[in-house]
């Protein structure tokens, strides 16, 4: 009875402790990289804030929150059940930058060391799906 006992709670341990870990290992992805992403297709003088406006409003329409803004760099969240990513948008006349800073519950690894460049991370592929949409509704404000 004492082992049925202790390999039901073995049992119990891996189900939920070990295979969750091992499920959002398996969804991950390597993480898609959002450099120079063009969201205003005219170089102007007024380019960056061009840019800031159409960043706000597609912030809006996909309900990213706003955590903060210096002008040149916002810093969004976004949060879907469960899962929440964050992110700083760095503006770059009529370009953005787009890089990772945090998230929960996406598996995210930095896979050999963490850098600045998240070179070798994975993350949910939910999260490129995510950044891509809320780019296309920037470019969409923007033009």
């Amino acid at each position: 009875m004492k082992r049925f006992i202790l390999s039901m709670a073995v049992l119990s341990f891996l189900a939920f402790t070990v295979m969750p870990l091992a499920n959002a290992a398996a969804r991950s992805r390597p993480m898609q990289r959002f450099d120079n992403e063009i969201i205003l297709h005219s170089a102007t003088p007024d380019a960056a804030e061009k840019v800031h406006e159409a960043i706000l409003s597609a912030a809006k329409q996909y309900k990213w929150r706003v955590v903060s803004d210096n002008g040149d760099t916002l810093r969004l969240s976004y949060t879907v059940r469960s899962h929440r990513v964050e992110i700083d948008v760095r503006i770059l006349g009529a370009a953005v930058n787009v890089d990772y800073v945090d998230s929960i519950n996406m598996g995210y690894s930095a896979r050999g060391g963490a850098d600045d460049t998240n070179e070798n991370a994975v993350i949910h592929p939910s999260y490129g799906k995510w950044v891509n949409n809320f780019l296309i509704a920037a470019r969409a404000a923007a033009n």
